[in-house]
């Protein structure tokens, strides 16, 4: 009975605010029909790639010095994928963007503004989304207004990437072959200093002058190896490396991707209609309650 008589008294409820639940609910699609007009269209932009394994441009494997065991994928793994979020993700990055195509002027923010660029940097972050999918490959996604500008800056975005990218094997290889050319310097001093003893040196049959000879054969096989490796570190730090294989580059969607006017529409109108009957029977409750106290 108790069933009965809530439900009873709810379609009493109903039907006595009808008019005002059917008023307010008409009013919301009527301004939420105006607002999803209003909204300008945003056009997303994807582009797909994959981190390759930078230990296929490192030294040893470019030069046969290593196993290439180590490298069972062109592909990078997730420490390489990690990498490349950290990177796209990065606020100097992401700062380069909004100079690069100038996003303030074009999101139409005033920077005279104490917090314009705190504006732009929210306006871009809610246009922007890099993730790694469930086939570990990443996907960086654009929104604009502007279709050919949301490609322009996704592919540029990417652009970006394998340089930074590449850079942290770049940079690895330029500090070795650094630190090679140093040892070598200190090399060629050393073996000029026993070449010179060695030709000052008037008796070759001493004792002195075979362990001259014996040093000068270990430092000439020390120089050549570490000449070796300088070679190939410093061809190594200028490779033009490609450190991201792109699946499919960005291009200019031609239907736009939000908003959704029609699931706008009907949240709205739905919203307004449950909101307006949880008023009504909150309201009715008041007045019931209110009649018993008295």
């Amino acid at each position: 009975m108790s069933t009965n008589s809530n439900l009873l008294d709810l379609i009493k409820t109903l039907l006595k605010w009808r008019k005002l639940i059917i008023i307010v609910t008409g009013l919301a699609a009527v301004i939420s029909v105006v607002v999803a007009l209003l909204l300008p269209n945003y056009y997303k932009s994807t582009t797909i790639f994959y981190p390759q394994n930078l230990s296929a441009f490192d030294r040893g494997y470019l030069f046969g010095n290593e196993s290439k065991e180590r490298v069972q994928s062109l592909f990078g793994d997730k420490q390489d994928v990690n990498r490349v979020l950290s990177i796209a993700n990065s606020a100097e990055l992401i700062g380069e963007i909004i100079r690069e195509f100038n996003l303030a002027d074009h999101y139409g923010i005033d920077t005279s503004s104490s917090q314009w660029r705190f504006k732009v940097q929210r306006e871009f972050n809610d246009n922007f989304k890099v993730i790694k999918s469930d086939l570990d490959n990443i996907e960086l996604s654009i929104w604009d207004t502007d279709p050919q500008l949301a490609a322009d800056i996704a592919n540029y975005f990417v652009y970006r990437i394998n340089q930074l990218y590449s850079g942290l094997l770049q940079e690895r290889n330029e500090k070795n072959e650094s630190t090679v050319t140093r040892q070598l310097a200190s090399l060629e001093v050393e073996l000029k200093q026993v070449t010179d003893s060695l030709e000052a040196m008037q008796d070759t049959s001493s004792v002195d002058y075979r362990v001259l000879r014996s040093m000068q054969a270990n430092l000439l096989e020390d120089y050549n190896n570490w000449k070796t490796l300088s070679t190939q570190y410093k061809a190594a730090a200028n490779y033009d490396l490609n450190s991201l294989f792109i699946i499919e580059k960005a291009y200019a969607a031609e239907k736009k991707d939000r908003p959704v006017r029609w699931i706008i529409v009907v949240s709205a109108v739905l919203a307004a209609f449950f909101l307006s009957i949880l008023a009504a029977i909150i309201f009715e409750r008041y007045q019931a309650i209110k009649e018993e106290l008295a």
